[in-house]
């Protein structure tokens, strides 16, 4: 089953590591960099991520000359052997 896939998957990774560092120096686990590292596990068990955006904002940025702020919020949805 997926929760099945899911746990074989959660056993496989031991932990994800920081791959990224922000503007102020401190280093996080990116959504990129978790993906990487979990996805040789995940198609080894038949498990898919798809992504869904279910809310988006974009702002122009003053003085940036065309740059926007997107800000989004995504869901993704887990598919396994035996579909969701």
């Amino acid at each position: 089953t997926a929760a099945q896939a899911v746990a074989a998957v959660m056993a496989d990774i031991s932990k994800v590591s920081k791959d990224a560092k922000s503007g102020a120096g401190y280093a996080y686990r990116s959504i990129d960099g978790l993906i990487n590292e979990i996805a040789p596990a995940m198609h080894r068990h038949g498990l898919v991520l798809v992504p869904s955006v279910t809310q988006a904002e974009v702002t122009p940025m003053v003085d940036r000359k065309g740059w926007v702020l997107a800000a989004l919020h995504v869901d993704y949805w887990v598919y396994g052997p035996d579909g969701l």
